[in-house]
C-alpha cells in the first residue's frame, strides 16, 4: 500500500487501495437500497396509522346529532311534518286510443292520476302549467301498445314515464309521484 496526496484526500496518512477493487462505491448501493427501503416501509406505517386514525375519530367523535342520527321520537316528528307538507293535484281525467301497428283498433286507456307536490305554492304553480303537463302525457300514451301496460311491471313502468314527462313539463317545480286514481283499458 501506498499513501496518497490527492486533491479529494489531503491527508498524508492516507493510504491507496493498490488491489484495484473500489469497496466503498459498492458498498454504497446496498446501504442506499437499505436506507430506501426503510424509509418506505416507515412512511407506509405512518400513513396506514394517520388513516386509521381519522376513520376511528370521524366514527367515534360526533354527537349523534351531528352525525345524522335521529332518535326514534325526532324520527317520527319528522315523519309526520313531511307528510304534513304533501299536496295533491288531480289531474283532469285522460282518454286516449292506444296504438296497434297493424292498424287495427288497439283499444282505449282512461286514465286518472294525481300529482304529489311539496307545498301548495307548487300547486298554484302547476294549475297554471296544467295544459302543458296534459299535452306531454297525451302524446306519451297515444303511443303505447295494450302490451306496454300489461302487468305490475308496465304501470311501473308507465308510472315513471308519467313522472319524468310532468318534472320536464313543470320545471323547476318538482313532481314528487303520480299516483293513479283510475284506470281502465278496453
Amino acid at each position: 500500500m501506498a499513501l496518497a496526496l490527492t486533491d479529494d484526500n489531503l491527508d498524508p496518512t492516507a493510504e491507496i487501495d493498490d488491489d484495484g477493487d473500489n469497496d466503498t462505491p459498492a458498498e454504497a448501493p446496498a446501504q442506499s437500497a437499505t436506507k430506501n427501503t426503510m424509509l418506505y416501509i416507515i412512511i407506509g406505517v405512518l400513513v396506514a396509522l394517520l388513516t386509521i386514525g381519522g376513520v376511528l375519530f370521524f366514527f367515534l367523535s360526533g354527537s349523534p346529532k351531528a352525525s345524522g342520527v335521529l332518535n326514534p321520537e325526532e324520527l317520527a316528528q319528522k315523519k309526520r311534518e313531511e307528510l304534513a307538507s304533501i299536496v295533491y293535484f288531480e289531474m283532469p281525467d285522460l282518454l286516449v286510443n292506444l296504438h296497434d301497428p297493424t292498424g287495427k283498433y288497439g283499444g282505449l286507456l282512461k286514465l286518472s292520476i294525481y300529482l304529489e307536490l311539496s307545498s301548495e305554492i307548487d300547486k298554484a304553480a302547476i294549475e297554471h302549467l296544467k295544459p302543458r303537463i296534459v299535452d306531454q302525457f297525451q302524446l306519451y300514451l297515444r303511443g303505447l301498445k295494450t302490451k306496454d301496460i300489461a302487468g305490475s311491471t308496465g304501470l311501473q313502468r308507465l308510472r315513471e314515464e308519467l313522472l319524468s314527462l310532468a318534472n320536464t313539463a313543470t320545471e323547476p317545480i318538482v313532481v314528487r309521484s303520480v299516483l293513479f286514481r283510475e284506470m281502465l283499458v278496453q
